[in-house]
């Protein structure tokens, strides 16, 4: 599975083989976690986890849901020996805890996969499985127009990997931010080198981005990380490679 990951524009990566009983994230630092509904630890939810796991009607959502609390509460344990900690969310829906301010995480997810990013600074994730889209009419509505030239000048194939790249770039910035899609797509810019996303401007703030490419099975996934500055190290935890996680 380790090479199944590539990332594009940062070379200080650190792969682990087990999860560990607890992580230290120092300052500077970026975790991700990634896991699949099948692939999360078996732990209980909170009564007002439980009311909205009820209320849910499709039955995959429902399960997604459960799945990411389950490896929340995890993580909440494993950085924080505090596994019931409270989980609430902004008025634009970004989570947070009111226990551990200067604790961030961001959370997304693609189809089974599920993915967290934790930061001692604010950070923001997304994670897109790469699929045949209307490129055009979706690049039209939220990209800027510096982007659509970009967009226009690559072949069909480069094309569609590179709105991808665009697009988790683009929404991993809003949601670092606070935001989401419709917070501003289509006014957040990238600067783009050599076919890569280096940066994001968003309400005239900076994000620096980190990308990478996910090979899983016969689908590919797409992923990016915004955060105020260049990670000084990604630690990368795939939860689908380890064989007993600890509850």
């Amino acid at each position: 599975m380790k090479n199944a990951i590539c990332f594009e524009n940062n070379k200080n990566i650190i792969f682990h083989t087990h999860p560990g009983e607890s992580c230290s994230l120092l300052p500077g630092d970026v975790h991700l976690w990634l896991a699949t509904v099948n692939h999360v630890p078996e732990l209980s939810l909170s009564v007002d986890e439980q009311i909205k796991l009820s209320a849910m009607k499709l039955p995959f959502v429902a399960r997604r849901f459960e799945s990411t609390r389950k490896l929340l509460r995890y993580l909440l344990g494993v950085y924080l020996k505090c596994p019931d900690g409270r989980i609430e969310k902004t008025d634009q829906g970004k989570p947070f805890l009111p226990e551990f301010p200067e604790f961030h995480f961001n959370v997304t997810h693609s189809k089974k996969m599920i993915m967290v990013a934790l930061s001692r600074g604010s950070v923001g994730v997304d994670l897109e499985r790469l699929r045949k889209i209307d490129l055009v009419s979706v690049a039209k509505r939220f990209f800027s127009p510096q982007e659509l030239l970009f967009l226009q000048e690559e072949g069909q194939e480069q094309n569609q990997q590179t709105f991808f790249k665009l697009w988790t770039a683009k929404e991993a910035a809003l949601k670092a931010d606070g935001g989401g899609i419709a917070f501003g797509m289509k006014n957040n810019v990238a600067t783009m080198e050599e076919a890569h996303v280096r940066s994001i401007v968003l309400n005239k703030r900076s994000w620096e981005i980190s990308s990478w490419r996910l090979e899983a099975g016969s689908e590919f996934f797409f992923g990016a990380i915004a955060t105020p500055f260049v990670p000084a190290v990604i630690h990368w935890y795939d939860l689908r490679t380890f064989d007993k996680v600890n509850s």
